[in-house]
């Protein structure tokens, strides 16, 4: 998650237990339907949340796994097809194929020039079994493009997953905050007698993110208070690790 979506989901949880924790003081707005659909809201966000962390981890590890093949596919396959023509099959017309790529070449790229190789490489298989690559080794550089190929798939899957998680933490969050703005309109009459309570509340519905169309947080010297932004600050590192 973003660090403001992550923020804003401490503020929506925080604000949950407040009123659950007040319940009996709050009465019918603790059993009304907008708080059963801001729980049900939460609990969604949290859900997606953790689909979220999951695809971000597994993209990362497609990174990770397409680094190790891309080397392997160059080091163990590559370089020694293209050492060997470079030495002995200079006259051929089959030697810009069989020429290493560049640094900076993509993986899709290095992928084509792999194949590009193996095929340039057929008419000479003798010479390179000779000069010592195994007698399978165009069949291993295809095997190795072939896996790379994979990897590259995985990780745009879980990249494409991922960007659909962020719009659904993304929508609702956005969709929990318009039900919190409802909560507080029914909140703060209930409070308006107890000043404590009411900024304790305010307080709360705050920390981690500012809702448009609310007023700014009341200055916070009860205990209460303190305690909450504690909280926020613990819940907010949690979060932010999805992001």
């Amino acid at each position: 998650m973003e660090k403001l979506d992550g923020a804003m989901l401490g503020t929506l949880q925080r604000a949950e237990r407040f009123i659950q924790n007040h319940a009996d003081t709050l009465g019918a707005v603790a059993s009304s339907g907008t708080m059963r659909r801001f729980d049900d809201m939460i609990a969604a966000i949290e859900r997606a949340t953790v689909v979220q962390e999951s695809k971000k981890r597994l993209a990362r590890a497609a990174s990770a796994r397409q680094r190790v093949l891309r080397n392997a596919l160059r080091l163990l396959h590559m370089r020694p097809i293209a050492s060997i023509a470079f030495a002995e099959l200079r006259q051929t017309t089959e030697v810009n194929a069989l020429q290493m790529p560049p640094a900076g070449t993509t993986s899709r790229q290095l992928i084509i020039v792999a194949r590009a190789m193996a095929e340039a490489a057929e008419p000479h298989v003798g010479v390179f079994v000779e000069m010592g690559l195994s007698d399978d080794f165009i069949a291993r550089l295809g095997a190795a493009a072939s896996a790379l190929e994979g990897c590259l798939v995985d990780r745009e899957r879980c990249v494409a997953e991922l960007v659909g998680g962020t719009a659904t933490v993304n929508s609702g969050v956005a969709r929990a905050r318009e039900l919190l703005r409802v909560l507080d309109a029914l909140i703060e009459p209930v409070f308006a007698a107890d000043e404590t309570r009411l900024a304790e509340w305010k307080g709360t519905r705050q920390l981690g993110g500012r809702l448009s169309g609310m007023p700014a947080t009341v200055a916070a010297a009860s205990a209460g208070v303190q305690v909450l932004c504690a909280d926020a600050a613990g819940a907010e590192g949690a979060v932010e690790q999805i992001a």
